[in-house]
């Protein structure tokens, strides 16, 4: 039997497609898996199962998952702020895909890179003059 070109073949003769190599599941890390899964259950008994999927804006999904990141970096304790920023991050993802009329935010950048170097060059300045919180 010859090999295909979309077909791999292991050392052991076995013969399989090469159609899961775009995806690697095997590398999502286990155990921040197993945290955003508790942040999926308590979701579920605060909010409903599956309440997320009546639609929520992306605008809202970016919000949340920013707030739960500041939350982290000033150290609160009281919930699993990374756990519940990657949800809405991936909730995100979802909506743009399945409900892209929740895509609602309400600007974008025509040049993000003159952004990007407009915000290193005040960052710069910030720290020259020895005020971070500029």
């Amino acid at each position: 039997m010859s090999v295909q070109a979309d077909m791999m073949q292991f050392a052991t003769g076995a013969v399989r497609g090469r159609d899961a190599e775009a995806e690697r599941w095997d590398l999502i890390p286990a155990l921040g898996l197993m945290r955003l899964a508790r942040t999926c259950a308590e979701g579920a008994a605060k909010y409903g199962v599956g309440n997320w999927l009546r639609g929520i804006p992306v605008s809202d999904l970016v919000n949340h998952a920013i707030r739960h990141l500041y939350l982290y970096l000033a150290g609160d304790k009281t919930e699993d702020h990374l756990a519940h920023a990657a949800w809405n991050l991936l909730a995100a993802c979802h909506m743009e895909l399945v409900q892209p009329d929740m895509r609602d935010i309400i600007w974008q950048w025509p040049d993000p890179a003159a952004v990007l170097d407009q915000i290193r060059h005040l960052a710069a300045d910030s720290l020259e003059e020895g005020n971070p919180g500029r």
